[in-house]
């Protein structure tokens, strides 16, 4: 049993004992570990995919950005997450239609080491 900040998880079971704090954005399985801890990054535990963030690598890929063993594609403005956050983000969201950027166009994107 460890203690992971907000609640524990069982190794043997590779389940948290409680669901996920952040409620319904946690995703579709309130209860696992990350999908996929070794190949996504996810520092405030937002993220429910990684679809946008691996749309964002390829536009970055074709823009020259280059990443470092490990890096993750990271969004400057988040592509998901709570509504909080995203509440939190609007202002951000209308700079970048403003500007016709996509959430995912490479300019909303930095390489994001582990």
């Amino acid at each position: 049993m460890a203690y992971n900040r907000f609640r524990y998880y069982d190794p043997n079971t590779a389940c948290y004992l409680n669901s996920d704090p952040i409620g319904l954005e946690g995703g579709s399985t309130p209860y696992f570990y990350v999908q996929n801890p070794l190949d996504f990054l996810d520092p405030f535990g937002l993220s429910s995919c990684k679809k946008n963030a691996d749309i964002l690598r390829q536009n970055m890929l074709k823009e020259g950005k280059t990443f470092q063993k490990g890096d993750a594609a990271a969004h400057i403005v988040a592509s998901t997450g709570s509504k909080g956050h995203w509440e939190a983000a609007s202002r951000s969201r209308e700079l970048l239609a403003k500007y016709r950027v996509n959430i995912n166009d490479a300019a909303n994107g930095i390489p994001l080491g582990c």
